[in-house]
């Protein structure tokens, strides 16, 4: 497994989205359960919640939900 970001690797048969939105034409997989829901990614875009907290949440999420 590897990150990386739709204009890298949008066009690999493999890729799969894992954010809460896709490019406009996105055709390739997706898989919502691993994307952050949209009250953390507001929390953290506001300065609600620090990167730290972003990440044990997201933690949370991947690993105990």
């Amino acid at each position: 497994m590897k990150t990386s970001s739709f204009s890298r690797s949008g066009a690999d048969p493999r890729a799969v989205a894992i954010s809460r939105t896709r490019p406009k034409g996105w055709t390739g997989r997706i898989y919502e359960p691993l994307a952050p829901s949209w009250r953390l990614l507001e929390a953290a875009k506001s300065g609600e919640i620090d990167e730290a907290e972003y990440v044990r949440a997201i933690f949370r999420v991947v690993f105990t939900d």
